[in-house]
């Protein structure tokens, strides 16, 4: 919606969270309504991201799934847009996109929609390695206890 009279041209972020595990797909919806009375085409641009300090970053690994081709809204019509989320690398990932629309909505200020997935790897030996830390420690008292 448009908010009239706003002197503002700060971006409008919409961030979206992803929070799975390593290898599992996650998903996440943007519900877009138009509750006007003309049609809203939609088009989405690719925010490449600065790398502020130099560093090196990994690869341009897809990990954001979704449709970005160019749509309409028209009067009254709901639309929702599936995101998916899949990484194979344990991490944290951010991906932006700006939401352009014609009409200009927003007061013309960009609205950007900000992805950021974690991904996280589990310990699936956890409690093996816990049973053998105490038996280690078991021992070690034990060995530690006697004179040679």
């Amino acid at each position: 919606e448009s908010r009239w009279g706003s002197k503002t041209r700060d971006p409008t972020v919409v961030r979206i969270l992803f929070n799975t595990d390593a290898g599992v797909i996650s998903t996440q919806h943007i519900n877009l309504k138009n509750t006007g009375t003309t049609a809203i085409f939609y088009a989405w641009k690719f925010l490449p991201r600065e790398n502020k300090l130099n560093t090196i970053m990994e690869g341009n690994k897809q990990r954001f799934y979704f449709s970005i081709n160019d749509g309409v809204i028209l009067p009254g019509e709901e639309l929702s847009i599936p995101l998916i989320f899949l990484s194979k690398q344990a991490g944290i990932y951010t991906e932006s996109w700006q939401f352009i629309t014609k009409p200009i909505l927003n007061d013309g200020a960009p609205i950007v929609v900000t992805l950021k997935g974690i991904a996280l790897k589990r310990d699936i030996f956890k409690a093996e390695k816990a049973k053998i830390e105490v038996r280690c420690d078991i021992m070690l008292k034990f060995v530690s206890g006697k004179k040679f």
